[in-house]
């Protein structure tokens, strides 16, 4: 009879563990669905709904890890912009003066080379923040719940 009791009571205890595990697995797949961000192109998407990436700061809890990858982020992008637009002022001051002086406008051209490839860099540099941002940002969501 004891013994009956006992593997009674293991059986009992192991369908609740059972149980319940199902029911948090449920739960982490609807926080999972609805609160996990995706990066898709200029967009992001949240509950299987495409959101502009502007928005996606609103997205970051403060002082976190996520939010200052974001603001990093940010800030190298800024940096490529920039490079990018000194790139394309060399080039395009390189054809308005090689009418003139075509040495000068190819070496403009040629000096266009340089910050357009760390535009390049910065903006590689960048995308793996913005990466790395959303993966903590999700990271965060998911602990806060379990």
């Amino acid at each position: 009879m004891f013994l009956k009791t006992i593997i009674s009571i293991f059986v009992l205890l192991q369908a609740l563990t059972e149980a319940y595990g199902q029911i948090d697995s449920i739960s982490l797949k609807d926080i999972y669905r609805k609160e996990v961000i995706y990066l898709g192109g200029n967009k992001y998407i949240k509950n299987y709904t495409a959101y502009p990436i502007k928005n996606l700061k609103n997205e970051f809890e403060p002082n976190t890890e996520g939010f200052e990858q974001y603001r990093l982020f940010l800030s190298d992008q800024h940096k490529s912009r920039l490079y990018a637009g000194f790139g394309l002022t060399f080039i395009v001051l390189g054809i308005i003066v090689g009418r003139n002086e075509p040495d000068l406008g190819y070496g403009l051209i040629l000096g266009s080379i340089v910050p357009t490839g760390i535009s390049f860099s910065l903006k590689l540099k960048a995308d793996k923040k913005m990466k790395k941002a959303v993966w903590l940002r999700n990271r965060d969501v998911l602990l806060k719940h379990y």
